[in-house]
């Protein structure tokens, strides 16, 4: 019985670390006094078989376990916050313990080495989730709904807002966007291969198509660009603007790439 209690008591602890590690990435709380609210928990996970409660008396045990933690370990100046703090804990315990039962099965009650392993693993991957969401999140950010119109073709897509991109036309000094081969083939459906590498630009319908220096860290290319009637970024409307022919996709399932001058229309 003394390496079963020694054992619940070092899983509480580890879990509950985590867990309040956990709780303070997801919503970006300063944690504090976390080795307090561990040892708490820790006790009360060895104490709680002995008290025998009643399932309602169990409920409101670990609810005011994880309240009194909440409070000992984070600052919270709404009922909101707190409430996020609280299910966020609950949850964190939730995943955590039931990772660390499902492995418990498996390989024994007495592998510490495989609640570490468990534990810090499972830790890890919600952290990368956390960043990949985070990232995703900041790329929506430079999204916007945008529209071309070249006379009676109306492409509508995604446009993302690339701050890197200064490109600029050197006959009409306009900003230069980028789009992709899809939406020029809407925007232009008598365009062809063949016509483009033969520069046959006005039967394709460009105008004041040219090409211009496009320069990268590793060469220097050139670029087609060309005027389309309208561009729709959001609520606003750029009439005549220019744009490029890029035959590569773009990342971030976008279409378009605006150039930094439209970055107030993303705000």
């Amino acid at each position: 019985m003394k390496i079963v209690v020694e054992y619940l008591f070092l899983e509480s602890f580890l879990i509950n670390f985590v867990v309040f590690k956990s709780t303070a990435m997801l919503l970006k709380e300063r944690l504090r006094f976390v080795w307090i609210s561990c040892i708490l928990c820790a006790i009360a996970t060895v104490c709680l078989p002995i008290l025998r409660l009643s399932r309602a008396g169990t409920i409101l045990f670990d609810a005011g376990l994880i309240g009194l933690c909440a409070n000992i370990s984070f600052k919270w100046k709404s009922l909101g916050r707190f409430l996020q703090l609280f299910a966020s804990i609950f949850v964190c315990n939730f995943l955590y313990g039931g990772v660390c039962t499902y492995f418990e099965r498996l390989f024994g009650i007495e592998s510490v080495f495989v609640l570490f392993a468990v534990v810090g693993a499972s830790f890890v991957m919600l952290r990368l989730a956390n960043k990949l969401a985070f990232k995703n999140k900041s790329v929506q950010q430079f999204k916007i709904k945008t529209t071309l119109c070249n006379q009676q073709e109306k492409v509508e897509c995604f446009a993302f807002l690339d701050s890197g991109n200064f490109l600029s036309d050197s006959l009409t000094d306009k900003p230069v966007s980028l789009i992709n081969l899809k939406v020029f083939c809407k925007l232009f459906p008598q365009a062809s291969v063949q016509k483009l590498l033969g520069g046959e630009f006005v039967e394709m319908g460009l105008r004041n198509a040219h090409y211009i220096d496009f320069g990268t860290l590793n060469a220097k290319n050139q670029i087609l660009v060309f005027e389309v009637e309208r561009i729709v970024i959001g609520t606003n409307e750029i009439e005549k603007a220019m744009v490029g022919l890029s035959l590569k996709e773009f990342d971030f399932d976008s279409d378009v790439i605006l150039h930094n001058n439209f970055a107030s229309f993303c705000v």
